[in-house]
């Protein structure tokens, strides 16, 4: 039987799997509600729900920031309120996050951001030299645990899915910067966004050759993030002249070196940004939210096979009751049949009984069983 890197390869490209892998997540508040209401203690949850054990994993650990970055980061900052750390990254940007988030290892982002990166042109020019390609300092673990050669010990002979990541042409951008100063950015100086763009896609042209000579990735892929429930942050004529010609230079070099699946990962309503990543070369996209109005039906009768899916499946539903689930699940059922998709919740559940759990994952097992 394939592993699970297997199908999933082959279903990203619409061709035929020996089974579609049973992606979901859990939070753990819902676990320990969960635990009262039926779930065994001693049994772990993916086991009991038959959820596929090893989820595809993302190499996030090559830096495409600036380095070193802006000088005397801890110099003339604000004193935080009680309970907060206050600290400024590479890129300048200032954030607040809670002490119990650093003490507990999971703050990986500002939880308030104080100021955001390049307020001015003066910011840039300081840094803007600062994305050279030395492959010591751009390589490693984000957490820190270990080096790029114990990373790929790791992963030799992988049997689960593994994904390098690529440099954000908006996501990363706005949230160094800030939504307010980004948007402003795009209309008072479009020049230097595209020049933070030009030269982190330059940085990865010239790094990203060790990745993919060492290790077997199974996709390059982009976190985004560039769109809310009604639509994305930039517009689509903006978006295809500053970051589509870049996706399509990074899709192009890696397909040149044996590469098949690009991934984009974006929240919100992305449709109308859909015709530029296929321009740009994209050809696999998650987690497509029902609730922004990503109907993964809609989109395969649009645009056929241009890319595959993954997610799609409304979050919401499950805490719904069991004739939600039906009419979801059913929905979604004749893409699953059609190929090229693997169904999941587009993230955490937000509430949901146990036994409405059950079901789902009864319903859903049955209906990947089917195809």
């Amino acid at each position: 039987m394939m592993t699970e890197r297997e199908c999933y390869r082959r279903i990203a490209l619409f061709q035929k799997a020996d089974y579609i892998p049973n992606y979901e997540q859990a939070p753990p508040e819902l676990l320990h509600a969960w635990r009262s209401q039926g779930l065994p203690a001693d049994v772990d949850y993916q086991d009991f729900f038959g959820i596929t054990r090893k989820r595809p994993e993302t190499f996030r650990g090559i830096d495409y920031g600036p380095i070193p970055g802006v000088p005397d980061r801890d110099r003339n900052l604000p004193e935080p309120p009680e309970g907060f750390h206050i600290g400024r990254d590479a890129w300048g940007r200032v954030g607040l996050w809670h002490k119990k988030e650093l003490d507990d290892g999971y703050a990986s982002n500002a939880h308030t951001i104080v100021r955001g990166a390049l307020q001015n042109r003066s910011d840039w020019e300081a840094i803007r030299d600062h994305f050279q390609p030395d492959i010591e300092q751009r390589y490693g673990d984000p957490k820190g645990k270990k080096t790029w050669e114990q990373l790929k010990q790791d992963w030799q002979g992988h049997e689960h899915v593994l994904i390098l990541e690529g440099p954000s042409m908006v996501g990363d951008l706005r949230m160094e910067l800030g939504f307010e100063n980004y948007a402003l950015k795009l209309y008072d100086d479009p020049e230097m966004v595209e020049q933070v763009m030009e030269a982190r896609t330059q940085l990865a042209l010239a790094i990203l050759d060790k990745a993919v000579a060492e290790v077997d990735f199974d996709m390059l892929w982009f976190w985004e993030d560039c769109a809310f429930r009604n639509g994305p942050i930039l517009s689509p004529e903006m978006f295809e002249r500053l970051a589509t010609p870049r996706y399509k230079r990074l899709a192009d070099w890696y397909r040149s070196r044996g590469g098949e699946i690009v991934a984009v990962d974006s929240d919100g309503d992305i449709r109308k940004l859909i015709p530029g990543w296929l321009k740009g070369g994209i050809n696999h996209i998650w987690p497509l939210e029902p609730f922004s109005g990503m109907d993964v039906v809609a989109l395969r009768g649009e645009y056929g096979q241009a890319f595959s899916m993954r997610g799609g499946v409304d979050k919401f539903c499950v805490g719904q009751g069991r004739e939600a689930i039906d009419r979801e699940l059913d929905h979604v059922f004749p893409v699953v049949q059609d190929g090229g998709f693997i169904p999941h919740l587009d993230h955490h559940l937000p509430t949901c009984t146990f036994d409405d759990y059950c079901y789902y994952m009864e319903r859903k097992k049955a209906m990947l069983a089917a195809v």
